[in-house]
């Protein structure tokens, strides 16, 4: 999970509100904050029992999944992700391949 600072109550939004807003179901938005999507995990801050993002992380979020789904390099690529290509170029040197 991708952690945010903590916003003002005027730019937060709770992912249920987030999914009525966009028209979706409510496990979609906590999937997206939990697994991600085309390996970009939508950032995300708890207030007590609430889990929030905001409007410009989501807007970020969004440009990044759409980036990458539609095969355009993207630099927003995920830590693990990059890990892994890195240990796979690795691999493949080191094969000879």
């Amino acid at each position: 999970m991708v952690s945010l600072p903590v916003a003002a109550a005027t730019d937060r939004i709770s992912l249920p509100q987030l999914a009525k807003e966009q028209g979706v179901s409510p496990v979609s938005t906590w999937r997206w904050a939990l697994r991600g999507c085309a390996g970009h995990v939508l950032p995300t801050f708890c207030i007590g029992h609430k889990r929030y993002t905001t409007r410009a992380a989501f807007a970020e979020w969004v440009e990044s999944v759409t980036t990458a789904r539609n095969g355009q390099a993207s630099s927003g690529a995920s830590p693990k992700r990059e890990s892994a290509i890195t240990q796979a170029e690795r691999e493949m040197a080191e094969l000879g391949v």
